[in-house]
């Protein structure tokens, strides 16, 4: 009887152990890797000051861990589960700061991301997810943060699972209207973004107006940069704002796009080639066709102290058609005085009390109609020895020096213009330069 009880346990015991050999084999061990922080998200050591993203570093013959730029490598204990790959480590005091810093992690079982703790003596313990690589950035839409190339070797990419692979390349030739306008409308001339009649930064990416609106444009954020540079993509504020500024510099405001996560590397390298081609617009031209007709004499009569003169303009019918073609790398046209010039004049300028209506100050009516002949080669009441405008010249034009500041060792007089409503934005300070 005893006998067989003992067979019956071993007969179970057997049967357990086919069961279990049976079950998945566990994953591989994950031994090596850089895993990246999501941007924005708090420092892996409380307290440190960082600039994101930040990554844990594993690899080594005798597997180390480091946390770059905090923690020096150390040894790592890991071990294979069925879930993933356990991982282990310690840093003694003064190694990451001046209290001793504990890790335990586990990397799951495809070695896609790293999920753990951190705790530092006398601080809160934090709490991360890292990818293996990319940009640390968690997409909205679907919670992906793999793209981009950082923790990969030059020429690489970070892949959708979160492994560097070979780089995607670009076409031979990027088209503009083939390539680049796509990515804006998908990624840029959204709802609420770079679209619709007040677009974001009053840029408008929407197809049929975006080239017109980047190419050699200054950007409102950095107006001593072009949105593109033809031919320069290191100092294109478009670059800078998708892929990141160069070393030592930085952008203003939020890198693009605002939602749905960064552009793709190979988004980004579209783009960048493009600019590099020489942001060539391959769009065709629409084809128009406009008849003005008029058959009405003007008659002008100026009266002076001496003399009466008398110019008369007959105007006649005026065809202009314009047929279907391609554009080259021609830049936008010159900066327009009445379609960009006069509507800053009329908006914060030619207003009531100011240089409008019967007796506008100074003197100097910046009205339509009016303002070309008050500013451009006329001496300022203020400084004399000053144009308002000298055409060509905006170093020396003094409307220059009211709106945007004299240069070292000059200075205006009264007020810095427009009195009210605060400065004129960069960009409209910038189009006025530029016209002159």
């Amino acid at each position: 009887m005893r006998l067989t009880r003992q067979l019956a346990a071993a007969a179970v015991i057997l049967a357990v152990a086919a069961t279990a050999s049976a079950r998945a084999p566990k994953p591989p061990v994950c031994r090596e890797g850089r895993f990246v922080t999501p941007a924005g998200t708090p420092p892996l050591i409380a307290g440190a000051i960082v600039a994101a993203p930040e990554a844990l570093v594993i690899g080594g013959a005798t597997p180390t861990i480091a946390i770059a730029g905090h923690c020096p490598a150390v040894r790592v204990r890991i071990r294979g589960t069925r879930k993933g790959t356990r991982v282990v480590a310690s840093w003694p005091k003064n190694a990451c700061g001046p209290g001793k810093v504990q890790l335990t992690a586990m990397i799951d079982a495809g070695c896609h991301a790293m999920q753990g703790v951190l705790r530092v003596s006398r601080s809160r313990p934090v709490h991360f997810i890292a990818p293996r690589c990319g940009d640390g950035i968690i997409d909205t839409v679907d919670g992906e943060a793999c793209d981009g190339a950082a923790g990969c070797d030059a020429g690489q990419e970070c892949s959708p699972d979160c492994r560097c692979v070979a780089r995607s390349e670009p076409p031979t030739t990027v088209s503009f209207g083939g390539d680049v306008q796509p990515i804006f409308s998908a990624r840029c001339a959204v709802p609420l973004c770079h679209s619709g009649a007040t677009p974001t930064q009053g840029l408008d990416l929407s197809p049929g107006r975006s080239y017109a609106a980047i190419v050699g444009r200054p950007s409102t954020e950095r107006p001593d940069l072009k949105i593109v540079a033809p031919g320069a993509p290191a100092t294109s504020y478009l670059e800078w704002k998708i892929s990141g500024a160069p070393a030592g510099q930085s952008i203003l405001g939020s890198p693009m796009p605002l939602t749905g996560g960064p552009l793709s590397a190979v988004e980004q390298a579209i783009i960048r080639e493009w600019i590099a081609e020489g942001a060539v617009n391959d769009q065709p031209a629409s084809t128009t066709s406009t008849t003005v007709t008029s058959t009405s004499t003007t008659v002008v009569t100026v009266t002076t102290t001496s003399t009466t003169v008398v110019e008369e303009t007959t105007s006649t019918t005026v065809t202009s058609t314009s047929t279907t073609s391609t554009t080259t790398t021609e830049p936008p046209a010159p900066v327009s005085f009445s379609g960009d010039v006069q509507p800053i004049f009329t908006a914060r300028c030619a207003i009531p009390l100011c240089h409008s209506g019967g007796i506008p100050t100074q003197g100097l009516d910046l009205s339509a109609g009016g303002s070309y002949a008050a500013i451009v080669g006329r001496p300022s009441t203020e400084r004399p020895d000053l144009k308002i405008v000298a055409p060509g010249a905006p170093a020396t034009s003094y409307l220059e020096w009211k709106i945007s500041g004299a240069p070292a060792g000059q200075s205006i007089l009264g007020s810095p213009m427009p009195l009210t409503g605060g400065p004129l934005s960069a960009v409209e300070q910038a189009i006025i330069r530029e016209w002159i």
